[in-house]
């Protein structure tokens, strides 16, 4: 490998990420500590990743004017130039403080895109990660493209688009786009296996998207008020969906229904999240039976006195016949008074078949060791039903002791399953919130 034509040999996988505040472009082929033949390696490298973003401490880097983001831009370009191979993943991060720089950035990315054109446009992976969503980014087409993520920027696509036909991979974050466009896109990425859609509706673009991807696997979308509609026509490989209100707004009894509807479509799926407040939306549609759904996470939220937050359980299950899996995050409404009215709702359901056959885990993460108290009753009704749980998993995040009167009502609760072991365990706030 120290010789010349061993360099030629670099497996694909190697990445060069260079960081503006800590590797000038200069240092990169500055090497004359090493070997001659190791001066240019970095011109033999397939995958770039380039971010200009923050700062050690965390601050946005403060370019004086936005000709600096351009000049760091051009620079960006004459680094592509020198590459003497096709570059096969390429990611690109600006996210700076000077504002209004699309009309003098977006020039500087086209001749960009036309300089991976020129390498050979053999381009698999691109990422592009902008501050500013007046950055107008015009895609052109790269033949063997399979994973495209955009995130705070303005995509057009040409009049002539012919879609990626080797795209698996595609996931928008804010990004602005014509409703007709991403249309488009998705009809003519056939061969998506994951589609990914956050916030790209605005007040003078309302999204309706129609959805008929027969390789798609996982589905993630959020639902907020600039979404019309969304209906998954045909996926029949679909495995995952994730489905979001941007809203945390009881009332907005439209993102509800919208995003129900949007459940509805998907009966084939094996694994469903949802971040939505069913209690206030069950009856607003009438569920199809998800015949492979094994696993199914979503929000519970709790008032002892309203009757609706079991019948939304019981609704939700009773569609759910084979289901395995059940993962809860509970929220409280009210205090804990009221046990003698959770008490009168914690009954035997023998009609359920998931309870009955199926249901062996079941995972309740609460912030608060109190609102795991005052949902006490969504456990006993667990412990109750379940008749062939192996699994109930009471987590919260750490900062109170266990509460004796909530060990005392799960030590009278009547376990059905015999073979059921029941954890209950106080997690660091890391651990919580980003150990899974």
């Amino acid at each position: 490998m120290a010789e010349a034509g061993g360099i030629s040999l670099l497996p694909l996988d190697i990445i060069i990420k260079i960081l503006s505040h800590l590797l000038q472009f200069k240092d990169v082929v500055r090497t004359s500590a090493v070997a001659r033949s190791w001066r240019h390696l970095w011109t033999l490298v397939p995958s770039l990743r380039l971010c200009c973003h923050r700062d050690r401490l965390g601050d946005t880097l403060d370019f004086s004017t936005s000709s600096d983001v351009c000049s760091w831009v051009e620079r960006v370009n004459r680094l592509i130039s020198s590459s003497r191979v096709p570059l096969v993943d390429f990611e690109l991060t600006l996210t700076v403080k000077a504002r209004n720089i699309g009309a003098q950035l977006s020039p500087l990315l086209l001749s960009l895109f036309e300089l991976l054109l020129q390498k050979g446009g053999g381009l698999v992976t691109l990422y592009l990660h902008f501050s500013s969503p007046d950055v107008a980014i015009n895609l052109p087409y790269f033949h063997a493209l399979k994973v495209l993520k955009l995130n705070s920027c303005h995509v057009i696509l040409p009049t002539d688009f012919r879609g990626f036909n080797h795209l698996t991979t595609l996931k928008m974050h804010a990004v602005q786009i014509s409703n007709d466009d991403l249309n488009l896109l998705i009809r003519q990425s056939c061969n998506l296996t994951t589609l990914l859609v956050h916030g790209c509706g605005n007040s003078t673009n309302p999204l309706s998207i129609n959805i008929s991807l027969p390789l798609l696997r996982h589905l993630d979308f959020i639902i907020d008020e600039y979404v019309e509609k969304v209906l998954v026509i045909s996926a029949p490989c679909l495995e995952e969906a994730r489905f979001s209100e941007a809203w945390e707004d009881d009332y907005n009894l439209m993102l509800g229904w919208l995003i129900l509807e949007l459940v509805s479509s998907v009966p084939m799926v094996s694994s469903l999240e949802l971040s939505l407040n069913v209690r206030q939306y069950f009856s607003l549609v009438t569920l199809p039976t998800f015949p492979r759904l094994r696993c199914l996470k979503f929000p519970l939220y709790i008032n002892i006195k309203d009757k609706r937050t079991y019948d939304a359980l019981i609704w939700l299950l009773r569609s759910m016949p084979f289901l395995e899996e059940l993962h809860l995050l509970l929220f409280a409404y009210s205090s804990r008074a009221g046990i003698l009215q959770r008490e009168l709702l914690v009954k035997k359901h023998d009609d359920l078949s998931c309870l009955n056959q199926t249901l062996k885990t079941v995972r309740i993460r609460s912030e608060l060791l109190g609102v795991v108290m005052t949902s006490i009753t969504v456990v006993k009704f667990f412990m109750l039903n379940a008749k062939v749980l192996k699994l109930m998993k009471i987590e919260y995040c750490r900062g109170s002791e266990i509460e004796p009167r909530m060990v005392e009502e799960l030590e009278e609760s009547e376990l059905t399953s015999s073979d059921a072991e029941v954890i209950i365990q106080g997690l660091t706030a890391t651990d919580y919130f980003f150990g899974g």
